[in-house]
């Protein structure tokens, strides 16, 4: 979790109010990487989505990657335990007559 940087401590209300959506954003986008989905789940626009990463508002970007490896990281994880609980049958791959 990106807790709020010391050096970024000293922000006022409006800054420290950007983070906590952003965060929110952040969590939802983790879930699901598609940018409307999860910009609609924190309660923001899209737009402003787009604009904290062009302008890597408060780091957005770095904070954006984690998120985005915290995704792959589940996906890689869930596709694994699916590749050992599904094994081929004999049959699959040859073709069966009757």
């Amino acid at each position: 979790d990106w807790g709020l940087p010391e050096d970024l401590q000293v922000l006022g209300r409006h800054a420290k109010g950007t983070w906590q959506r952003q965060q929110r954003y952040l969590a939802a986008y983790a879930k699901e990487p598609i940018q409307s989905r999860a910009a609609k789940a924190a309660g923001i626009s899209s737009e402003a989505a787009r604009l904290w990463d062009r302008s890597d508002v408060l780091r957005f970007r770095d904070r954006l990657a984690d998120a985005r490896s915290r995704f792959d990281g589940r996906l890689e994880t869930l596709l694994l335990d699916l590749s050992t609980v599904i094994q081929p049958s004999p049959s699959m791959g040859r073709r069966v007559t009757f």
